[in-house]
């Protein structure tokens, strides 16, 4: 026998010599039941090159044995039963005898030489010997189980973990790959931590070599930096190969918007009724800021307008128009964002506010005043109606429309110049009265109200034309010439003179008016003379 082999064999009679040699102990078993045959295994050690059992590593089997019967055994071999991961079973390291026989008392020790165990996974190692008529392990002898390698696990791992833009106040989806590269499925638990608390989690059920995407949900209060936690297996449930990449971190900035109203335009005074203007409101903030709503309060009105959606860094401009009621100052507050539908970094600056002073408008006043209230003409011959028109405002008015009505139908129409304060035109209409009889004409100046009239009360006025039936002129007859003795021309009738023609009845009514003044002066100097040339009453 080698001295080498001979070396080893004393080796593995000593644990602690294999030992130090460079093998290890992986299993080791003291006393057992006996076998049929009153065999009992007293010792039985397995040793491995590494501390690990590898699917390189090489393996040895020390075991011995007693009969504690009152017979003799013979034997035919000793051996070590294997059974592989796959459970196939075979036999290692036999030791076949010719005649070996245990006498009642006596001792035998089996001794390996060293021997792989290629497949990884778990194998069973047992004592074993044959006799003529039976081959086997005791049922109640010791078995070694020796892992070699890794048992088949799962092995979870997280990886491209994406956030998006995170906008405060609003859901965010963290999304993370997690995969399955073990060789078992894993049921296992994801969970996602912010600052350290418990924010949502999820349940996957991922088989070998699967991959998804899980989504998590969070919603930030505040703006600002946070660091995010993704957890799988958190509790550690689940065996598997690596427990060290079941864990991601990164860390998140939640933006928010913030508006502001930049600037309000809106005249420094104006009259009372509708006023227009804009609002500048600008994102000062660092995300987009969603569709906002935009308050206007002046006074008792109220209105509310849509802001658009804003930049980072962007403008916005609103138009709006309020109603301004009373004269004197008014205060114009706008409110962007009211009801805090969005998280802002700061929400005091979404106030503004403007004064508008509401003053009295100087406007123009036209005024319809008749120069006749009676007019006297003749039916079936054109009519000169006159009527001054004045404005009677404080600003001047544009171009407009003069019209007559009679029975509600319009009759006649003229233009009246632009008129300058106090500035008074004399417009005159014209119409033919159909039939003899008295026509009320009904006038008026701007009936479409194309000119801001302070009044349009005095935009009316009635004239009395009455028109008188027409003269019929009956002409002279022709004087017969007398037979001459001898042919005359016949004499051209003579037409008779012209009767001069009274002046026009408007012009008569004037003139009237005019002797009645006069009559009434006459007799109020007459009364003063009276009165100075009455003598006086000397005193005393």
């Amino acid at each position: 026998m080698k001295l080498s082999y001979v070396l080893l064999l004393l080796a593995l009679t000593s644990p602690v010599l294999a030992a130090g040699q460079g093998w290890f102990i992986v299993f080791q078993h003291y006393w057992s039941y006996y076998s049929p045959h009153m065999l009992e295994v007293i010792r039985f050690v397995v040793y491995c090159s590494s501390p690990k059992p590898e699917p390189n590593s090489s393996f040895m089997v020390v075991f011995e044995i007693i009969n504690r019967g009152t017979r003799a055994v013979k034997l035919r071999s000793l051996y070590v039963l294997a059974q592989s991961p796959s459970g196939k079973s075979f036999k290692i390291g036999v030791q076949s005898y010719v005649k070996l026989t245990i006498e009642p008392g006596e001792r035998k020790t089996y001794r390996s030489l060293p021997f792989n165990l290629s497949e990884p996974g778990v194998w069973t190692l047992a004592p074993a010997y044959s006799t003529g008529s039976w081959s086997g392990s005791p049922a109640n002898w010791p078995r070694a189980e020796i892992l070699v390698g890794e048992l088949p696990a799962p092995d979870i791992h997280l990886a491209e973990a994406d956030v998006g833009e995170p906008r405060a106040g609003e859901e965010v989806k963290v999304k993370v790959k997690a995969e399955n590269t073990g060789e078992k499925p894993a049921e296992f638990k994801v969970e996602l931590r912010v600052d350290g608390e418990l924010a949502s989690n999820t349940t996957l059920d991922l088989r070998p070599g699967e991959a998804v995407i899980a989504e998590l949900e969070w919603t930030p209060e505040e703006p600002g930096d946070y660091i995010l936690e993704v957890i799988a297996d958190p509790e550690q449930e689940v065996e598997e190969h690596n427990e060290e990449d079941n864990k991601l971190a990164l860390e998140v900035h939640v933006g928010a918007p913030d508006l502001t109203i930049e600037a309000i335009d809106l005249p420094p005074q104006a009259p009372p009724g509708e006023v227009e203007g804009k609002a500048l409101i600008a994102n000062r903030g660092d995300a987009t800021s969603p569709k906002a709503e935009l308050k206007v309060h002046a006074g008792s009105y109220m209105a509310t307008l849509e802001v658009p959606e804003i930049p980072p860094g962007g403008l916005a401009e609103v138009e709006f128009k309020l109603e301004a009621q009373r004269r004197g100052e008014l205060i114009v507050t706008l409110v962007v964002n009211p009801e805090a539908e969005f998280v802002e970094w700061n929400h005091r600056n979404n106030m503004r506010q403007a004064k508008l002073m509401v003053v009295e408008e100087k406007m123009p006043d036209l005024k319809v005043e008749p120069v006749f209230k009676k007019i006297h003409t003749t039916a079936g011959l054109p009519a000169e109606i006159p009527v001054y028109v004045s404005n009677q405002g404080e600003a001047p008015s544009q171009e407009a429309k003069l019209v007559a009505r009679v029975a509600g139908e319009k009759v006649a129409e003229a233009s009246v110049p632009p008129l300058d304060p106090m500035e008074v035109e004399t417009v005159v209409l014209r119409w033919t009265p159909p039939e003899p009889g008295e026509y009320t004409v009904a006038v008026e100046v701007d009936p479409e109200h194309k000119v801001k009239d302070a009044d349009r009360g005095n935009n009316l006025g009635n004239i009395t034309l009455a028109a008188e039936e027409a003269e019929i002129k009956t002409p002279t007859p022709a004087t017969s010439p007398a037979p001459p003795p001898a042919p005359k021309p016949t004499a051209q009738p003579t037409q008779p003179p012209t009767a001069p023609q009274p002046p026009p009845a408007a012009y008569t009514e004037e003139l009237k008016r005019m002797l009645i003044a006069l009559a009434v002066v006459a007799a109020a100097l007459i009364a003063v003379i009276a009165a100075l040339a009455r003598p006086r009453r000397p005193s005393y």
